[in-house]
């Protein structure tokens, strides 16, 4: 019986870990030079601010950009609202994403050039987290885009 159940736990906690629910498209927007992270985030699944103190348990989202000669950013990556409220996997009120959202980076560039860096999250539901997850990003921005 032991056996049994040691199985069924493996099989969970494995379907768990290899479980998605977020899934991330990258794209610029040459009017504003803006590189914008969407995150499609499944029913019932949320992830963190940008914002969110380490302290309080979950990780927050992060974007970060490989050294660029060619590439300078302007200001912090943007994030919407979002809602505040009282999440139970770490007893603390957290700022989430819900459904969609776009993190938005205003950049310029001195000439065509292949943006590369990782995206960092981590998701939660009402039973549980999955481990955070790295997402590499790389798009590539011609130089005509960003006058």
């Amino acid at each position: 019986m032991k056996f049994m159940f040691s199985l069924i736990f493996l099989f969970f906690n494995t379907c768990a870990f290899t479980q998605q629910p977020v899934q991330w498209s990258v794209s610029y927007e040459s009017k504003n030079n803006t590189i914008h992270f969407k995150a499609t985030i499944e029913e019932g699944w949320h992830i963190y601010s940008q914002f969110v103190s380490e302290k309080a348990g979950p990780i927050p989202t992060s974007i970060s950009f490989d050294k660029n000669q060619s590439i300078k950013l302007k200001g912090k990556t943007k994030e919407p609202k979002g809602k505040t409220e009282y999440d139970e996997n770490f007893a603390s009120n957290l700022k989430t994403f819900e459904k969609e959202v776009i993190f938005t980076q205003k950049i310029k560039l001195k000439s065509q050039e292949k943006v590369k860096g990782t995206l960092t999250y981590m998701a939660c539901n009402n039973f549980g987290c999955i481990p955070p997850i790295d997402v590499p990003f790389e798009i590539t921005i011609f130089e005509n885009q960003n006058k």
